[in-house]
C-alpha cells in the first residue's frame, strides 16, 4: 500500500543493516524512517521533532527499550508505538503491550510492515492527527521538554 502523504517513523534500532532494509521497505510506501541507534537519541529526537509512530527494537546497545515505550507514551500518548523485536516470548509481548505498544511484531515479520504501519496510523484519533499535522506544518519541536522528563527504566518489569 503507497499513501499520498508521507508519514515520519522514528525507529530505534542498534543493527545499521536493519535500519537500511527498514528505511528501504517502508520508503517504497512513502513513509520517512528516522532512524537513532541509542535510547537517548530517540528521546532527543522525539522531543524535537514530530512522528506518526514510534518504531522500537526490543533491545538497543544492551538496553531493553521497555522504559523508553514507557516514556515515548508518556511524551506523545495519541502517537502509536509498535515493538518490531527479535524477542518473541510470551513474556516480551505481555511487557511490550504492558509498556504502552499498540502491537509487537516478531522478527521475521512475514507481513507488510508498511501495511501494517499504515493501519496503525490511520485507526490513530483525528485529534491527534490533527495535532501533529499542527506541529509539522509550523515545524517546531513538540512541546514537552526532555530536561523535564525522568530518568528511564532500564529492565523489564516482573509484574504488572
Amino acid at each position: 500500500m503507497k499513501r499520498e502523504t508521507n508519514l515520519r517513523v522514528l525507529y530505534v534500532e542498534d543493527d545499521e543493516d536493519s535500519c537500511e532494509l527498514v528505511e528501504t521497505i517502508l520508503g517504497f510506501a512513502n513513509i520517512d524512517v528516522a532512524t537513532v541507534q541509542s535510547v537517548e537519541n530517540a528521546l532527543k529526537r522525539a522531543t524535537s521533532e514530530s512522528f506518526n509512530l514510534y518504531l522500537l527494537d526490543g533491545k538497543v546497545q544492551d538496553v531493553l527499550t521497555l522504559g523508553l515505550c514507557v516514556k515515548l507514551h508518556e511524551l506523545s500518548p495519541d502517537t502509536p508505538i509498535v515493538f518490531y523485536s527479535g524477542y518473541g516470548g510470551k513474556n516480551d509481548i505481555s511487557s511490550g503491550l504492558g509498556a504502552g505498544a499498540r502491537e509487537y511484531l516478531v522478527k521475521p515479520y512475514f507481513g507488510d510492515l508498511a501495511d501494517t504501519i499504515i493501519r496503525i496510523v490511520d485507526n490513530v484519533s483525528p485529534n491527534a492527527r490533527a495535532k501533529l499535522l499542527a506541529f509539522q506544518e509550523a515545524n517546531q519541536p513538540l512541546p514537552t521538554p526532555l530536561a523535564a522528563m525522568a530518568p528511564l527504566r532500564t529492565s523489564c518489569p516482573t509484574t504488572f
